[in-house]
């Protein structure tokens, strides 16, 4: 992920990882990570849903 210009953030709780990019002092881009069978996958998951939906 360094490679790719981001950096980790503070871990959000035990296997959710969470990964940060900035331009010039602008969050661009967010990136979590989670083990298989987390809870926070679904909540995620729903969210990004929920961006995407038709208004």
């Amino acid at each position: 992920m360094r490679g790719l210009g981001y950096a980790q953030g503070n871990n959000l709780s035990t296997g959710h990882h969470f990964y940060r990019r900035d331009v010039e002092g602008v969050r661009t881009h967010k990136v979590h990570a989670c083990i298989t069978g987390h809870g926070q996958i679904e909540r995620v998951l729903r969210f990004r849903d929920l961006l995407g939906a038709p208004l």
